[in-house]
């Protein structure tokens, strides 16, 4: 097996601790003590280091202790400008770190379809009605519009799912609400939502009479992962421009393998791909593959990857799956630190991921 501080060294910052086999990785907290006075706290340190290019005696396997949720942690790096460069705008320098396992609770990826999905809602004006309610519970909407043009001249009520014009409609006016949601089936996933401590609708496993998902609501709004961090580390976590797959149909008909891909904000928080983590593909290779790398931590380091207790059988990676061909089924890093696929409706743990970068 490759020199374990060859794979780290690709960025050329850690010449300090060469001719090791394997690198246990220091608490930065404690070993830059003394440099860490000088700012109001280790994260303002480290970001500080990080807008400065500054990363001697910085490594790839070092780590930040901290507490969330009444537990601890250690916020081990996973990679140093491991996306530098890349990306449909320039990610510039930063360190991307993993809380490892997280062992407050499992998670769902989603409620059984792993889709993309923005659902819609179509009344008609009378020319005295203002008051419209919809048929599901929308936490946000995106875009409403009447007689073709958007409005923005209404007021939403989600505690009554009521949309409000100022003045009414025209008689016979096509109005049309579309609630937020995304093509990728990440930003619409209890998964994300989990992880970024959101409130959000998801796609639900049920079906209407069209053929389309159910809407359902999460809100980790008081929970998940997001929620229970430091506002230290909260005040310099920057969102990830990742490119994803995209499971997408403006109809009827649920997809049920990718529809294309594209770079896009993953969130502050996010878990990694079956490539980030495991350096391989058993999910979707279509659009998956164009842009990941593994991570430096992970290049043979199965122990970032068992399991830590018999009750999680396995974590989730940001992977859908295409082999089974179906809208539900998700690339997961099994017991025995090899992918497989399950249904995305079932829990599982899950490896919180955050960057700090340059800007």
């Amino acid at each position: 097996m490759a020199n374990y501080v060859d794979q780290i060294n690709l960025n050329g910052v850690n010449a300090d601790i060469k001719g090791c086999d394997y690198y246990e990785g220091c608490n930065l907290a404690e070993k830059f003590a003394d440099e860490i006075a000088g700012y109001s706290d280790v994260w303002a340190w480290i970001k500080a280091r990080i807008h400065a290019k500054n990363y001697s005696k910085i490594h790839v396997g070092d780590y930040i202790p901290l507490e969330a949720g009444g537990l601890n942690y250690n916020a081990t790096i996973m990679g140093i400008n491991t996306y530098k460069g890349m990306g449909s705008i320039q990610t510039y320098d930063h360190i991307d770190f993993t809380l490892g396992r997280w062992m407050k609770s499992a998670v769902r990826i989603s409620y059984g379809r792993y889709i993309g999905f923005a659902p819609t809602y179509s009344f008609t004006g009378d020319g005295s009605k203002v008051a419209f309610i919809l048929a599901d519970a929308i936490v946000e909407i995106a875009k409403v519009t009447v007689g073709g043009t958007v409005t923005k001249e209404y007021t939403y009520d989600a505690s009554t799912k009521t949309v409000t014009f100022n003045s009414a409609p025209a008689a016979d006016a096509a109005i049309v609400v579309t609630a937020k949601g995304s093509e990728y089936p990440w930003l619409v996933s209890p998964g994300y939502a989990f992880c970024n401590s959101l409130k959000i609708n998801t796609p639900g496993y049920q079906l209407k009479a069209d053929g389309s998902a159910a809407v359902e609501v999460v809100d980790y709004t008081e929970g998940g992962v997001y929620y229970y961090l430091p506002d230290e580390l909260k005040a310099v976590i920057a969102e990830k421009l990742a490119y994803i797959p995209k499971r997408f149909s403006s109809g009827d008909t649920l997809p049920t393998e990718n529809t294309g891909a594209g770079w896009t904000n993953i969130g502050k928080i996010w878990i990694p791909t079956e490539m980030e983590m495991l350096g391989q593909y058993r999910g979707s290779n279509k659009y998956e593959s164009r842009a990941d790398v593994q991570y430096p931590l992970f290049i043979g380091q199965a122990k970032w990857r068992a399991p830590r207790t018999t009750s999680f059988s396995g974590q989730w990676v940001l992977t859908p799956s295409d082999t089974e061909g179906s809208f539900d089924f998700f690339a997961n890093d099994g017991a025995l630190s090899s992918s497989t696929t399950n249904h995305a409706s079932n829990s599982k743990a899950i490896t919180p991921c955050f960057r700090i970068s340059q800007w």
